[in-house]
């Protein structure tokens, strides 16, 4: 009975060792046939800017044919910052979309992708992705534009334009006006200068029309802006423009007549006085004739000067040129229609302008200090300036100055103070009013000292002062 259990019991054992055996072997054999061998990525860093997306591919690679274990899973990103979407898995290949969501600075975040399936080891494979997010930069860009505006000086609305900076001006359709002719657009009131519509814009404009009456006739008698422009559109002339709009110069010729006297000249200006001031009229009178001559030709000089009220006018002049045959080659004009309405009525008298005249010399500093020279307890300051002003010579005359660019033309008095050329080299100052005895600053200074030593020569004078007529104001020009 004993050994029938020793027996039972072996055969037990040997049952459950084969049983063993036999459940163990499919398990080892599977593990060996089906197990992840590799993963890898395309890339395991990534820079992205917020809003913008990057591809990454993950291809995994198996023993076997256990598809499950191809797949990956990735750990789950910071949401912050970027997200991770799965486009497609195929094959072993699983692409995804790595996405940067909006973030103020630069930052990097790490997530995780591993396989599903485990390697021969038991062991799932990772791959550690790095990316990093930037502040998106900003597309939009600032663009600058300028308003263009057109003035039609009376002309139909013309309605203004926005032009980008570096952009040009749309010609528009030119404005219309009751009985006048449309010259085009310029870029100054006194449409001097016409625009170019090729031009780029660089800030804000505004742009004047130009008109001309339909009635001008360019065959008449009258020669005006209608006409220059016609011969300047054809190359025949250029006209240079004054600041208010009035013709400052003119080169070539302008007009089929001829000019040979100071009549001519004075008719021609007639004819143009439009070019210059509505109340222009020339007088022959008014105009002097200047011919220079050259080897083989001559050229002549019509300058026009005039007069208000029978006072003369310094600056303000037309000047007309014209060759040896008396055609017209030229013209300039300082001309300034202002002086037809200057009160030609002083408030003070040429005496008033000669004294102030005279002080102002005397304070001068080379006079003051030649004169100091002569002045002792013997000889008085007054005594000196009496015999130094009778040496010299005074002319006072009324006139209009526009001379000036800055000042508005205005009545004057001009008072010329020279010495006497005859006795520039000595010393020899006459007391004002003296007419029977000559005293010279060496006699005033040797008839009390008993000496005899000054030799000094007079100063060249030769200076004008030019007073407001209606008050005491004055300003002073040298060498006129």
């Amino acid at each position: 009975m004993k050994g029938t259990c020793k027996r039972l019991m072996a055969i037990f054992l040997a049952l459950v060792l084969s049983l063993s055996l036999i459940s163990n072997v499919p398990a080892e054999a599977a593990t060996k046939r089906n197990y992840v061998k590799s993963l890898k990525v395309s890339k395991t860093s990534i820079s992205i800017k917020s809003g913008k997306s990057a591809s990454l591919k993950a291809t995994v690679k198996v023993k076997g044919s256990a598809s499950k274990k191809n797949k990956i899973k990735q750990s789950a990103a910071s949401k912050k910052t970027v997200k991770v979407t799965v486009v497609s898995t195929k094959k072993g290949v699983t692409k995804l979309k790595i996405t940067g969501r909006t973030v103020t600075k630069k930052t990097k975040v790490t997530f995780t992708i591993k396989t599903k399936g485990k390697n021969k080891k038991s062991k799932t494979i990772k791959k550690k992705i790095t990316v990093t997010v930037s502040p998106a930069t900003s597309t939009a860009t600032t663009v600058t534009s300028y308003t263009v505006t057109f003035q039609s000086n009376g002309g139909t609305t013309v309605s203004s334009q926005k032009v980008v900076k570096g952009g040009t001006v749309t010609e528009p359709t030119a404005p219309t006006r009751s009985g006048y002719i449309f010259l085009g657009w310029y870029t100054d009131a006194a449409c001097t200068n016409a625009y170019d519509f090729s031009t780029k814009v660089t800030g804000n404009l505004t742009l004047y029309a130009k008109w001309v009456s339909e009635n001008d006739n360019l065959y008449d008698d009258i020669i005006d802006l209608g006409d220059l422009e016609n011969l300047e559109s054809q190359g025949l002339i250029e006209v240079a423009y004054a600041e208010d709009g009035s013709v400052s110069a003119i080169e070539g010729s302008f007009t089929d007549d001829t000019v040979n006297s100071a009549q001519d000249a004075a008719d021609l200006l007639n004819k143009s006085s439009s070019l210059f001031g509505d109340d222009m009229e020339a007088s022959a009178d008014d105009i002097t004739v200047q011919t220079i001559e050259s080897d083989d030709s001559s050229e002549c000089f019509y300058k026009y000067s005039p007069e208000i009220d029978d006072v003369s006018v310094l600056g303000s002049q037309i000047v007309i040129a014209t060759d040896e045959n008396g055609e017209v080659s030229g013209l300039t004009s300082t001309y300034d229609e202002a002086i037809e309405s200057v009160d030609t009525s002083a408030d003070i008298t040429e005496d008033v302008a000669q004294e102030n005249a005279v002080n102002a010399l005397l304070e001068e500093d080379d006079i003051s200090t030649f004169l100091n020279q002569f002045v002792s307890d013997d000889v008085t300051e007054d005594e000196v300036e009496s015999a130094f002003l009778g040496e010299l010579h005074f002319s006072v005359s009324k006139l209009i100055y526009a001379a000036s660019d800055s000042l508005t033309p205005f009545l004057a008095y001009a008072v010329h103070i020279t010495t006497d050329e005859a006795e520039e080299e000595d010393v020899d100052l006459t007391e004002t009013g003296t007419v029977e005895e000559t005293v010279t600053l060496e006699n005033l200074v040797s008839e009390d000292t008993g000496e005899d030593d000054t030799s000094e020569t007079l100063p060249t004078i030769d200076e004008t002062y030019y007073y407001y007529a209606k008050d005491s104001k004055y300003e002073k020009h040298r060498d006129i």
